[in-house]
């Protein structure tokens, strides 16, 4: 029997466009406003490795 997966959309504004995310955690564990945070923190971490 397959088990049921809920997905939760999240999109985050960016200067030029939208970023959409999707995620398998509960919106009881995680709010938008953390995901929101968690993502733009790992972006900037992504571009410091930058050249």
């Amino acid at each position: 029997m397959r088990k049921r997966l809920s997905l939760k959309i999240i999109k985050i504004p960016t200067k030029n466009n939208k970023v959409i995310l999707i995620s398998t955690l509960p919106i009881k564990e995680v709010s938008y406003d953390e995901i929101n945070k968690l993502y733009r923190q790992r972006w900037k971490i992504k571009k410091s490795f930058e050249i």
